[in-house]
């Protein structure tokens, strides 16, 4: 066995070489972690206000405002990370272009995670539109626009683990070949 292959003692030991792309995937897959808790805790969260709800009562529903916010919030900021460090490095390795396609892709990628935004983004107007006189089926449509929002980002998390993580893998495998 190489210093580079992991141990049975030590099964997620570093590779040898550490790296700063060691370390921006090992921070992806952490913020990757953390995000998808917090939006299993968003949604669970809004099937219980859908579940909870009297007829025109909103104050569940309008709770659930601010930690939407934040999680767009932190998701942004994530993402924000991803094109400033991570992709950028990925795209010129690979030599992948950012063109429209229907394999998988930065670009679809980029697509999917708008249409993900953008949907938890309507559920925030949506709720703005509400008024305390809304019937049941404004407030239900309201909670299950969160609820399918909290879908299209858990598929976006899957759709960029199953890119971007393989390509990351690749790289560090390469690095680690390379240097031994």
């Amino acid at each position: 066995m190489n210093d580079f292959e992991k141990t049975e003692e030590w099964p997620d030991a570093a590779p040898a070489r550490m790296t700063e792309l060691y370390d921006a995937v090992e921070c992806l897959k952490e913020g990757h972690r953390e995000l998808k808790r917090e939006l299993r805790e968003l949604e669970e969260r809004a099937i219980e206000a859908a579940h909870a709800f009297a007829e025109g009562e909103l104050q569940r529903l309008r709770e659930l405002r601010p930690a939407t916010r934040r999680f767009l919030l932190r998701l942004q900021s994530h993402r924000d990370w991803e094109e400033e460090v991570l992709h950028p490095f990925l795209r010129r390795y690979f030599n992948l272009d950012n063109k429209p396609t229907l394999l998988p892709s930065f670009w679809k990628l980029e697509k999917e995670y708008e249409l993900a935004v953008s949907s938890m983004h309507a559920f925030t107007n949506m709720l703005d539109d509400l008024y305390d006189s809304a019937d049941w089926t404004e407030i239900r449509q309201t909670t299950y626009q969160l609820i399918r929002s909290c879908h299209l980002i858990g598929k976006y998390f899957q759709a960029e683990e199953r890119f971007v993580h393989p390509l990351a893998e690749q790289a560090l495998t390469d690095i680690d070949y390379f240097y031994s």
